[in-house]
């Protein structure tokens, strides 16, 4: 399949992308991997090429949404970080947390540089009180908040 229609590049190039999708016959690929004789066939799609044409063309708009980060105090409270992470991306929040364990303002750092919207500051104190700080990067606001509520509040703001 080809998308023939001009589209604009994040250089501001007009350009056509062409074919974004293919396939045919791999018979000799499987011996390759296993030394072993198999009729194969498959496909592919540039998934990333359609959504960003279709996008240009203004037929479809995708929110990218830039996920709220949990930030690790202490990597033996993962169970409670994943349990926060679940509940929000159960609920349609883009979450993640803080890949490592480094001190809190490099996990700062690396929560400005992706755009995050806010981070949750889940230490000690806020585990023993079941009430994880939700900090606005934004406004620099924070809030100590109820787990039930964190939804509510994070929907609030972004």
């Amino acid at each position: 399949m080809n998308l023939k229609f001009d589209v604009t590049n994040n250089k501001g190039q007009v350009i056509q992308f062409g074919s974004i999708g293919g396939g045919g016959r791999y018979d000799n690929l499987v011996n390759n991997f296993g030394n072993y004789d198999a009729p194969a066939t498959g496909i592919s799609i540039g998934l990333d090429r359609l959504v960003y044409a279709l996008m240009q063309k203004k037929e479809f708009k995708v929110k990218q949404s830039k996920p709220v980060v949990i930030c690790v105090f202490d990597k033996n409270s993962m169970k409670d970080y994943i349990n926060i992470q679940t509940i929000l991306r159960e609920a349609g929040v883009s979450t993640e947390i803080y890949p490592g364990e480094s001190k809190l303002k490099k996990q700062m750092e690396y929560a400005n540089k992706i755009k995050s919207p806010m981070v949750i500051l889940y230490g000690e104190n806020e585990i023993k009180s079941g009430k994880p700080t939700l900090r606005n990067l934004s406004s620099g606001e924070e809030k100590s908040i109820e787990i039930k509520e964190l939804v509510n509040e994070i929907k609030k703001i972004i």
